[in-house]
């Protein structure tokens, strides 16, 4: 681990222990049951991270960061023009979850804090090892300690602000981006809570583990699916400027919402072993999808939508 980035979560780590001393946080009793308060959090991350990829420069605001500035002084000119599109939304895959929770699970049980574990396998070697074919692996880690209660959800707001900011000033921990990176397309998401030492200290600690993946051809966990839904108001049959349809869910299966499209009409989901349907305001295309019509060998299938297709088939 490069020593950069050890004194940027030293600081975050010695920043939230002095804010919790003085300004204890404590949780409120909402009174609702069967919520798990880790699981929300890590809904939250994830929503979050998919806010900043719609618009990275409407999220350098809501940090209070210049993001003319960025653009004139820190944003390679390639990148800035990316942040203009905006980035593909990320789609959760529990498989990923599971790789990133027992990375977070072992770093708290054996004391470290690194993308590479005691005996040497990185965020690539963990992920493949698993079972997951990827073509593009990256790895995000953040850590907040704290002597009062911390809520999960204040922790994962903090650890974001800290990661995602970082992204923004272009703050590289590895060779490119991570969080705000173009080709990943999946991401695995975990938060942890426990006794962390490192050396001679010991502190209770929120980690947080983030995977973030590009798919490299078939596998059991890898394929994903990209695309756009709109509105076609000039009919000509293929997407414009304007025509995005934004917060409509798109894929369902047994009642589960797969996709949600974001601000831009964008989406992306990992498409699910079996039979699924592609559903939009309770309207279904008269086909189910399948795994069969994936004919991409990276593992990635592109396919836009139009609105007026689900409205005509209804």
């Amino acid at each position: 681990m490069k020593f950069t980035k050890i004194t940027k979560y030293i600081f975050i780590i010695g920043l939230v222990v002095l804010v919790c001393c003085v300004f204890p946080v404590f949780a409120e009793d909402d009174g609702e049951q069967g919520i798990d308060p880790i699981q929300d959090a890590e809904s939250e991350i994830l929503a979050r991270l998919n806010l900043a990829r719609s618009n990275p420069w409407a999220e350098a605001e809501r940090l209070g960061l210049d993001s003319v500035q960025l653009r004139a002084e820190v944003v390679p000119e390639e990148t800035a023009a990316q942040w203009d599109q905006g980035l593909w939304p990320l789609a959760p895959n529990t498989f990923l979850n599971e790789v990133a929770r027992l990375h977070c699970e072992d770093m708290l049980q054996r004391g470290y804090f690194s993308h590479v574990t005691p005996e040497g396998l990185t965020s690539e070697d963990r992920v493949i090892s698993a079972g997951y074919s990827a073509r593009v692996v990256k790895e995000e880690l953040g850590a907040l300690a704290f002597i009062s209660f911390l809520d999960p959800c204040e922790a994962a707001q903090m650890l974001m602000d800290a990661l995602l900011r970082d992204s923004l000033i272009q703050r590289l921990t590895e060779e490119e981006p991570t969080l705000l990176n173009d080709r990943v397309v999946e991401v695995g998401i975990s938060l942890s809570c426990g006794e962390l030492t490192i050396g001679e200290e010991q502190m209770r600690a929120y980690l947080l583990c983030v995977l973030l993946v590009r798919p490299d051809g078939p596998g059991v966990e890898t394929w994903v699916q990209c695309g756009r839904l709109f509105s076609d108001g000039n009919y000509n049959g293929i997407y414009d400027p304007g025509e995005d349809l934004p917060e409509k869910e798109i894929a369902i299966r047994n009642g589960e919402i797969l996709a949600v499209t974001e601000a831009r009409g964008r989406y992306c989901i990992q498409r699910p072993l079996g039979r699924w349907v592609l559903q939009v305001d309770d309207r279904v295309l008269p086909h189910t999808a399948r795994l069969d019509d994936v004919t991409r060998d990276d593992g990635v299938l592109y396919g836009d939508y139009n609105y007026r297709t689900f409205r005509e088939n209804f």
